[in-house]
């Protein structure tokens, strides 16, 4: 995994890149960046129910 771009993002220090690279295909790789992130939301215990999670797709 390659962490890169390191920005602050909510009064944090981060990097906003992630590039994985399979081991058994190095010709691939998938690529996971962040626009933006919050932390200390307050989400509700509730939003991590099964059935949230279902709908949620």
């Amino acid at each position: 995994m390659i962490l890169s771009d390191i920005r602050e993002m909510g009064g944090r220090t981060l990097p906003t890149r992630m590039e994985m690279i399979p081991a058994d295909n190095p010709k691939q790789k998938t690529v996971i960046e962040y626009i933006n992130q919050e932390f200390n939301i307050g989400l509700k215990e509730d939003f991590f129910s099964m059935q949230n999670m279902k709908r949620v797709r």
